[in-house]
């Protein structure tokens, strides 16, 4: 029940959340759906892997938000967020390094409307290689969301360097 009443308070988030990426991402082609109620759309299954679609359907592995942006007609890079409620924690960090790796994402977003604790800085500051993951891209990006101007007003690492 738990996980439950975290999800619909989690879900107000969603559709901000993807608005503040897709800004993000502008003027680039850029596609994103919220894909929390665990079901990915045609579009997106195109770009994906067998092992990404067999994650998806087998193990249920799927982030709040799943997308893509186009480099050229055949390049897409695969981007994965995870938006929380609260306050990020280490371990939403690591759930979000898990849906890079198994997703391949170039990007990888963890989104909140609520500032970083300090603790959880200081950790990520001294450790950064935290925020890594193999896929062999980028790493995951940490952002404060502004629910009301639908955007990331504050990166608590590095902003990303968008292609």
């Amino acid at each position: 029940m738990k996980s439950s009443r975290k999800r619909k308070s989690e879900a107000q988030f969603y559709r901000p959340a993807r608005e503040a990426l897709l800004e993000l991402f502008k003027p680039k082609d850029c596609y994103l759906e919220i894909t929390a109620d665990r079901r990915l759309g045609e579009r997106i299954k195109k770009v994906l892997t067998d092992y990404d679609l067999f994650a998806n359907q087998v193990e249920r592995f799927i982030p709040d938000i799943t997308g893509y942006v186009v480099r050229s007609e055949h390049e897409k890079y695969v981007i994965v967020a995870e938006v929380k409620a609260g306050p990020t924690s280490l371990r939403d960090i690591f759930q979000t390094k898990q849906y890079a790796e198994i997703f391949g994402a170039k990007y990888a977003f963890l989104l909140s409307p609520e500032p970083m604790p300090e603790e959880i800085l200081r950790v990520v500051k001294m450790k950064s290689t935290i925020l890594s993951h193999s896929a062999g891209y980028e790493r995951v990006f940490v952002g404060r969301l502004d629910v009301n101007k639908n955007s990331i007003v504050q990166w608590h690492t590095d902003p990303p360097h968008l292609m």
